[in-house]
């Protein structure tokens, strides 16, 4: 089971890893307009999105990655989540972390897997392999983004700095 406290953690650590991600593509302009990374980075996104509209009881929103017109207005709409996620995590108790994912969402995931278990929202995860190996074929040097990695850095906070500003605008 994964206790209120470590789901933190592994949040932190969630954000900290997308900053780094981030930061590679829209640095790198055969990142920036690769559409493979725009569709994954979307993918991931609406993901994370997803898992948070569940936990919030929320409705979910549908969007497309055709709905962005760049890897700006991806950004845009993808990093207000992080500070949503960061409220949602500080304001929960135990009790939103035990709760069984709903009916709905493990039904969609029989529909895909077949027979699963019942699962805690907890237990819901997060990935990013796909982007990192998009960027390795892009730029040659993904950013390193274990969990481990974070851990002996000292957990440090994620750092938006490099993914705002000059860089941002350039890909507009």
């Amino acid at each position: 089971m994964c206790s209120p406290e470590m789901l933190c953690e592994l949040y932190a650590h969630l954000e900290w890893a997308d900053a780094k991600v981030w930061s590679v593509a829209i640095q790198t302009k055969e990142a920036s307009s690769d559409k493979s990374l725009c569709d994954t980075l979307f993918h991931v996104h609406q993901t994370q999105r997803a898992y948070l509209n569940m936990w919030m009881d929320k409705p979910q929103q549908i969007l497309n990655a055709e709905d962005f017109d760049n890897l700006v207005s991806l950004f845009e709409w993808a990093h207000p989540y992080y500070a949503e996620v960061r409220r949602f995590l500080d304001a929960a108790n135990s009790s939103p972390v035990d709760r069984p994912v709903p009916e709905l969402f493990r039904q969609r995931m029989e529909q895909h897997l077949g027979r699963v278990v019942k699962i805690t929202l907890g237990e819901t995860a997060h990935h990013r392999g796909q982007l990192n190996t998009r960027l390795r074929e892009l730029t040659g040097e993904p950013p390193l983004v274990d969990y481990i990695a974070w851990v002996w850095q000292g957990r440090p906070v994620a750092d938006w700095n490099t993914t705002s500003g000059t860089q941002s605008a350039e890909l507009a």
